[in-house]
């Protein structure tokens, strides 16, 4: 229910999704194949932390099987913002979800311990001034493409999921 809602609202914000196959994933970012754009978008797979965000070991194999066994996923996008490059105004990030009927690679993510739970949120207004982002310069660009009802619906199942893999201390989350 939550995913048909997720799609309804990208939808509703009048954007075209792609599908898993417009986008090669190696790990948690991707970029679009065949694109006739301009535009150089990078999609990843985390909202928060992804350079520096703790990742099991094997969530490039867990990712790369997810898409294997859901070749009519669709990526959503969820926020993007750029430039990312100095020297391409026109460069951008995507934070997405993944997300094939019921099932969301994300949530998937989290579930089995790859990344926290945390790392799905997006930087809203109160996450940048909490850490100092808040100022952006007059060359950033940054957009919202989902509604706040179905980002906290999601941002649940995201604190469902860690607790889910903290407990049975999946991934990271393992006794070292």
């Amino acid at each position: 229910m939550i995913v048909v809602g997720l799609l309804w609202s990208f939808t509703a914000y009048g954007q075209h999704s792609l599908t898993v196959k417009e986008v090669k994933f190696d790990g948690i970012f991707g970029a679009a194949v065949n694109t006739s754009s301009n535009v150089q978008t990078i999609y990843c797979l985390l909202g928060l932390g992804y350079f520096l965000a703790p990742e099991s070991d094997n969530i490039d194999v867990i990712i790369a099987k997810w898409i294997e066994d859901h070749p009519n996923a669709r990526i959503i996008p969820v926020y993007t913002f750029g430039p990312i490059a100095t020297d391409d105004k026109s460069s951008t990030m995507t934070y997405c979800w993944v997300s094939d009927k019921e099932e969301n690679l994300n949530i998937w993510l989290v579930k089995q311990g790859c990344v926290h739970g945390q790392n799905l949120q997006y930087p809203t207004k109160e996450i940048k001034k909490q850490m100092g982002m808040d100022q952006l310069d007059n060359n950033s660009y940054e957009r919202v493409h989902i509604n706040d009802s179905e980002y906290q619906k999601f941002i649940q199942l995201a604190k469902d999921a860690t607790t889910y893999a903290f407990e049975n201390k999946l991934g990271i989350w393992k006794v070292k």
